[in-house]
């Protein structure tokens, strides 16, 4: 097998492999960047707040405390924001889970409280997904529920996909022939594109 039939293998493997999720960016791309009505999902959300009662770990971390909690009133999910008011004896959990918000707010000391779920439809699945990184969070712990950890890896190996399928993709338009005038024009057409609204960006 020559190389150019391996290249031309490995491309089109990785481009139908990684097809579902390279899509999945491209329409949470546009969700992102424009505001249509047609996947409008934050005025549908649904909101449910209860009261909650449960005992509080003391002497270990604070997202291990956290996490018995939150498995105590039956939340998964991402910890990007957690909060305790030594002074008022609070304590304010905020998770984020694809399709699903909660905040909850309780006193350590008796364990009361409350949790606030805002539950979102299947179009909140897509642009969550593109920025769930686990980054954004006040805990040195980043990336601490499972499900990121998965997620993360997957948008890794993405990343590393489309450069396979870009340098596969320059390889082939180098080796034929009849197609190399067509290609450098579009190609110098994409730099200068890129060039100058990268100048723009930064000049004004």
């Amino acid at each position: 097998m020559t190389f150019q039939s391996l290249n031309r293998k490995v491309h089109i493997i990785a481009g139908l492999t990684f097809f579902p999720i390279i899509l999945l960016f491209a329409v949470s791309g546009l969700m992102l960047n424009h505001r249509w009505s047609v996947w409008d999902y934050f005025s549908q959300r649904v909101e449910h707040t209860r009261d909650i009662r449960v005992q509080v770990p003391h002497g270990s971390s604070d997202l291990e405390n956290a996490r018995n909690i939150l498995s105590q009133v039956g939340v998964q999910g991402e910890i990007n924001f957690l909060l305790h008011n030594v002074r008022s004896d609070s304590l304010e959990i905020k998770t984020t889970r694809p399709g699903q918000w909660s905040s909850t707010k309780l006193h350590v000391g008796s364990g009361e409280g409350r949790i606030t779920t805002t539950d979102l439809n299947a179009w909140s699945l897509l642009p969550t997904l593109h920025v769930m990184t686990g980054l954004h969070s006040n805990l040195p712990e980043k990336k601490n529920w499972f499900g990121t950890q998965v997620w993360s890896l997957m948008m890794d190996l993405t990343a590393v996909a489309l450069l396979i399928l870009l340098s596969s993709g320059f390889y082939m338009w180098v080796k034929v022939k009849a197609e190399r005038r067509v290609g450098l024009v579009c190609l110098e057409i994409g730099v200068a594109i890129f060039g100058i609204a990268f100048w723009a960006l930064c000049k004004f």
